[in-house]
């Protein structure tokens, strides 16, 4: 998702009934599904039915917070990056 417009992940998702995000940077993850509006479209599917499954980041990015990634100290939050959720609106 990292090179992907909302336009192209909008197609991606046309039709599909089922999403998987793998591992990765949780905080890294998290901004690309934000930016591209994969978010969004991925509460959509769930509405309609559909299936969503992840895992490591892939998995915490569907949880209320991020807090789950913290504890191993091993995902680095990008401060200062384009891909800094602290510079995001949503946090």
């Amino acid at each position: 998702l990292s090179k992907e417009s909302k336009e192209s992940v909008a197609r991606i998702f046309s039709g599909t009934a089922a999403v998987y995000i793998e591992m990765g940077n949780t905080y890294f993850v998290t901004y690309h599904v934000r930016r591209t509006g994969a978010d969004q479209l991925i509460a959509d599917l769930m509405q309609r039915g559909g299936f969503y499954s992840g895992a490591s980041a892939g998995a915490i990015l569907a949880g209320r917070t991020l807090k789950t990634c913290e504890w191993k100290h091993w995902d680095d939050p990008g401060k200062g990056t384009s891909w800094d959720l602290t510079r995001t609106p949503t946090g």
